[in-house]
């Protein structure tokens, strides 16, 4: 495979070796991470474990993504977002500012997730959800009454 780079708004992309998708040369992927076709990684993003990402996922800031991750599906992740473990997001999903998911969590079908939030355990968050915060706080565990679902 050539390895030939793209630029995009002037920062050079390179294709991962597994799965051909781009990398920014600011960021940092594993190399037994899966990175598909048409995904985008930029920024500072780290990479790690066997995380596998395809079918149209961008993926930029300071995102931190480790462990059996999957990702897919028209996925938007931006800022200081943190996900671990065996996290499985898909289908149309945003997620944005100081999120941090782990554990067995799936997120599917139209969500849109943003603030300081954590999630964790063994959940599933899907259908048409919003889930934001309605006021600030530093706590590492949900508060669930400090938010909005709305659908």
């Amino acid at each position: 495979m050539k390895n030939t780079k793209t630029i995009i708004n002037g920062i050079k992309y390179l294709p991962h070796h597994n799965g051909n998708g781009l990398v920014a040369e600011t960021a940092s992927v594993a190399d037994i991470c899966y990175i598909g076709p048409g995904v985008i990684i930029s920024d500072n993003v780290k990479i790690s474990g066997q995380a596998m990402i395809y079918n149209n996922v961008k993926v930029s800031g300071n995102v931190k993504i480790s462990d059996k991750v999957k990702i897919s599906g028209d996925v938007i992740i931006l800022d200081d977002v943190t996900i671990s473990d065996k996290v499985i997001i898909s289908d149309k999903v945003i997620i944005r500012d100081k999120v941090k998911i782990s554990g067995s969590v799936k997120i599917s079908d139209k969500v849109i997730i943003a603030g300081e939030t954590t999630i964790s355990g063994k959940r599933e968050i899907n259908g048409n959800s919003i889930l934001c915060e309605k006021n600030d706080t530093n706590d590492q565990n949900i508060d669930w009454s400090k938010f909005e679902v709305m659908s």
